[in-house]
């Protein structure tokens, strides 16, 4: 399944998040009043943090895998490494919510080498699923694949 994404849509998804790598790992780090939203205006709330539960880790968990393995050569080979990373924000302007997978996985090539690659998948969704209590939010149904990148270092 392939999935055409606008330049634009590109340049706000990662502005959105490094926005929200900064905020998360370097708080009280820097002299700046605050973050920048993707137009380089001063942060007016448009990105909110979530905090991913662990009912939607595991949904999350499972979906990335199935696209990682994918990805690869020999998908069957695949072996994820334990720690995996959860990031979410709602984006309060185009109204959808982001969840962002990132890991490791080794596996073999299709000549028999070994491959030690970092991932990281992004996921979407309409609404903003930290307001929304109802079951169907967390419903793997509802996620919509954003982006799948293959990195040639691990995290």
């Amino acid at each position: 399944m392939q999935h055409r994404l606008t330049n634009r849509h590109r340049a706000q998804f990662f502005c959105a998040l490094t926005l929200l790598a900064t905020a998360l790992f370097l708080p009280g780090c820097s002299s700046d009043p605050g973050p920048l939203d993707p137009q380089g205006h001063r942060d007016t709330g448009r990105f909110i943090t979530l905090e991913v539960i662990p009912t939607w880790q595991s949904t999350l968990k499972e979906l990335t895998q199935r696209v990682v393995a994918h990805e690869l050569p020999v998908p069957k080979s695949a072996i994820f490494q334990p720690k995996i990373r959860f990031t979410a924000y709602y984006d309060s302007l185009l109204q959808t919510t982001h969840a962002a997978v990132y890991g490791n996985v080794d596996s073999v090539g299709a000549y028999g080498q070994d491959i030690h690659q970092g991932f990281y998948v992004i996921w979407e969704q309409p609404g903003n699923v930290a307001a929304d209590n109802s079951a169907a939010f967390f419903n793997e149904k509802r996620w919509q694949l954003f982006q799948v990148n293959m990195l040639d270092n691990q995290f």
